[in-house]
């Protein structure tokens, strides 16, 4: 009925076998489903239900994590998008603040200015007197 998989965790004592997964146990012919909470840095486990329950239980257990797990990944497929973006305006930012950097450059040289020290001067002119 429910494919329970073969697990790491299975131990073997005195011809019983215990069977762990996630929250559910299997003792003798029965399944045991059991949550945890955390207090601290103690675990406890809490019974939930025993049979068709416990395999229920952990079912849905199983649901709500692959649920979580793909809220999770939207989420950051979210956030993948969204940095993409921000780094595509950024470089349009860029490429503006550039051209306008330029077209200023080449405006002063026009008009007769120069830099020195980043700073535009207007270049001087010898005066000449014709008498």
């Amino acid at each position: 009925m429910w494919d329970l998989g073969k697990h790491n965790s299975t131990k073997y004592r005195k011809k019983r076998v215990f069977l762990r997964v996630m929250g559910l146990e299997r003792r003798g012919n029965g399944h045991y489903y059991y949550e945890k909470e955390r207090d601290g840095e103690k675990v406890r486990s809490v019974y939930a239900g025993k049979g068709e329950t416990a395999l229920l239980r952990h079912q849905l257990g199983i649901w709500k994590k692959r649920e979580e797990e793909a809220e999770k990944e939207a989420k950051s497929r979210q956030k993948r998008l969204e940095t993409q973006g921000e780094a595509e305006l950024d470089s349009l930012v860029e490429t503006v603040c550039e051209t306008a950097r330029l077209l200023t450059d080449g405006l002063m040289l026009v008009n007769g200015y120069h830099q020195h020290k980043r700073q535009w001067r207007k270049k001087r002119t010898a005066k000449i007197k014709i008498d």
